[in-house]
């Protein structure tokens, strides 16, 4: 796939920022050719039923159907994976990790998560922990390309979690 457009708006409170994404989508449905939806979002999730299920990091965003939500304003399939394990995914067929069997991706920001591809699958048992920040916010992911040998590591943004995996290997 490719990306045709990208949007980023402020969020609000949890009504406000729904409307916004539904707006948003179908402003983006309208481009053509969409025929799914698929939503990352930070943990505890039900990704089976598309329920966002309060996330601590998310204040009010308790019990969202968010799938349901979308796939009634849009008319098309609507899925929910959980932050880490959907970047990773992302990286594995899209970006870094192309060409990969083992890898990990990792989340550092208002939470900590990590997605694993082991053997070229996703593996889907891997908790993903939140943590609340006590000062400041950095922002920033790791992937590490081949988990056997760590010696080589490409990062999407932030010097801090790649310095520090360095100095660390």
């Amino acid at each position: 796939g490719n990306v045709i457009e990208k949007r980023r708006f402020e969020t609000a409170d949890v009504n406000g920022t729904l409307n916004k994404i539904i707006e948003t989508a179908k402003e983006l449905y309208a481009l053509g050719d969409v025929t799914a939806v698929g939503i990352s979002c930070g943990g505890p999730l039900d990704e089976k039923r598309g329920i966002i299920m309060s996330p601590p990091n998310l204040a009010g965003w308790d019990n969202i159907h968010i799938t349901e939500m979308i796939e009634d304003a849009l008319g098309v399939p609507c899925g929910i994976r959980n932050d880490a394990n959907a970047c990773a995914m992302a990286e594995y067929y899209f970006g870094a990790g192309r060409g990969t069997q083992n890898m990990v991706f990792m989340t550092f920001g208002t939470g900590l998560g990590a997605g694993l591809i082991l053997n070229g699958q996703l593996y889907e048992e891997f908790t993903t922990w939140h943590v609340q920040p006590n000062s400041g916010n950095y922002n920033f992911d790791l992937i590490i390309n081949d988990i056997k040998n760590p010696k080589e590591y490409e990062y999407t943004y932030g010097s801090i979690a790649i310095d520090y995996a360095r100095g660390h290997s």
